[in-house]
Parts: C-alpha cells; sequence; structure tokens
C-alpha cells in the first residue's frame, strides 16, 4: 500500500495532477488541483481505489485530510470517492467535520451530489464512529456540548488519542479564547500540530 508520494507536480489534469515521482508519472486526484503550482515539490497522503477495470490513487496534503476522506469513504454508504472529493473540495477538513458533529444537514445538502437523504445517511452513519469512541471525548447531546468538545470529538474521529484531542483543543482555547466556531478552533489545532507547538 502507498502511504505517501512525494514528488513535483508535471500539470493538471481533469481533477487532479500528475506527480513526477524518481522519473515515474503518478496521475493523482486531490481536492483542488487548481492550487498547485506546476513543478511545485509536494507531498501527498494517499488512497488507493482498486477495481476490475480500474485503478485510482486520491491524494491529500495532510494526514487528516485522506483520514476523512477514507472514514467517508469506507464507513458511509452510497459515498464513493468522488463524492467524498466533492465534499472535500466544496468544504475544508475542518469545516466538514464541524457539520457532521453538528449534524448539519441543510448544509451538507448544497454540495453537489449531495441530496438530503445523503446528507442524513452522512450524519448518521458516522454518529456510529463518533459512539466507539471513549466517553470522554463523546457528546450525547450535541447542541449542548461546547464547540471546544466537538473539535476535539472530530479530531479523535480524524484519528488522533482522545487524550490528544482534548489537549490540542485546550491549547487553541488558552491561545484563542475567542474562537467561537468548531471549524476555527480544528483548523488553528491542526496548524499547531503542524507547527510543532
Amino acid at each position: 500500500m502507498i502511504v505517501f508520494l512525494e514528488g513535483t507536480v508535471e500539470f493538471l489534469t481533469d481533477g487532479g495532477i500528475c506527480l513526477s515521482v524518481h522519473g515515474v508519472g503518478y496521475e493523482v486526484f486531490v481536492p483542488q488541483p487548481q492550487a498547485f503550482a506546476l513543478h511545485q515539490t509536494c507531498r501527498l497522503f494517499t488512497y488507493a481505489v482498486y477495481r476490475e477495470d480500474n485503478q485510482q490513487l486520491y491524494g491529500f496534503q495532510t494526514l487528516e485530510e485522506r483520514n476523512c476522506f477514507k472514514l467517508l469513504v469506507e464507513k458511509v454508504n452510497g459515498v464513493g470517492p468522488k463524492l467524498a472529493l466533492t465534499l472535500l473540495t466544496v468544504f475544508k477538513m475542518p469545516e466538514l467535520c464541524g457539520l457532521l458533529v453538528r449534524q448539519d444537514v441543510a448544509a451538507l445538502s448544497k454540495c453537489p451530489g449531495v441530496g438530503k437523504k445523503t446528507a442524513q445517511r452522512l450524519v448518521l452513519e458516522l454518529q456510529g464512529c463518533l459512539k466507539k469512541l471513549p466517553t470522554s471525548v463523546t457528546v450525547d447531546a450535541p447542541k449542548k456540548a461546547s464547540v471546544y468538545d466537538d473539535a476535539a470529538l472530530a479530531l479523535a474521529v480524524l484519528g488522533y488519542a482522545p487524550k490528544q484531542a482534548e489537549a490540542l483543543t485546550e491549547k487553541v482555547r488558552e491561545a484563542f479564547p475567542d474562537e467561537g466556531t468548531v471549524e476555527g478552533i480544528l483548523k488553528r489545532a491542526l496548524q499547531s500540530v503542524k507547527k510543532g507547538m
């Protein structure tokens, strides 16, 4: 299994990029390919889809994005790689996680290809993942939970240990006490991981 690829962007493809790695060009489907510059060096965390008639590689700039994509594809019935990629293109990952934690069906339904039934299925089927988390980060009544609890929950779903998720959101609370949205807290928490705070 390919975990990540590191190389240079040779050209853009329809929905992705051609990444040159040691003389081999890989077509990798990515959210927002237009954001990549030609000849830019980058590392992409990958997810491979193998079918009888086709093989496709999906790539993400962070491991959290890749984990979110994997969760959508593997846990939600009827959500394939293309729809999962569309979700991560329309909504930045922190925003998407916030919508799922808050069970915001109306906002999810605004994504192309996601009707009300698919949005309800996203919320319903991913609640199972939330319920499997330790009680320290689970939320029985999402509407009553603080945005920091919701952000910690979303981080745990993305693969962070519950204690690490809580520690990251607590750092954000201390540094940015006025941050009032799940999306904002997630964004700042993930930035702090990148910076090695």
